[in-house]
C-alpha cells in the first residue's frame, strides 16, 4: 500500500498534498496528450476528477484555459511547462 501513495506527502497542519501537481494559477504550460495535444494554456486550477468513458474518475487533473471563453480538464502527466516560443492553435 506504500508504494501506491507514495505521491502523497503529509503537511504540517495533517492534511496530504499530492506531489504530481506542478503547476500553479496563472502558470502557462503545453498540452502533451489528450485531445488538446499540442495547444497552449494556462492554469486555472487542480482539480481531483476527470470525465472517464465510464464516467467520473479519481485522478490529478488541471482546469486549464486553452483561449478566450475555452476551457479544458487534462490530466496532471498531460501537461509540460509551457514556452513562448510555441504557437497557439486557437
Amino acid at each position: 500500500m506504500a508504494n501506491m501513495k507514495n505521491h502523497l506527502v503529509p503537511m504540517p497542519d495533517g492534511r496530504l498534498m499530492d506531489t504530481r501537481y506542478r503547476f500553479k494559477r496563472g502558470d502557462r504550460v503545453l498540452v502533451i496528450a489528450g485531445p488538446h495535444n499540442g495547444r497552449r494554456a494556462t492554469i486555472d486550477s487542480r482539480d481531483g476528477q476527470m470525465k472517464g468513458e465510464r464516467g467520473l474518475v479519481s485522478i490529478p487533473t488541471y482546469n486549464v484555459q486553452l483561449g478566450e471563453n475555452r476551457w479544458a480538464q487534462v490530466q496532471w502527466d498531460w501537461v509540460q511547462k509551457g514556452n513562448d516560443g510555441y504557437k497557439t492553435n486557437a
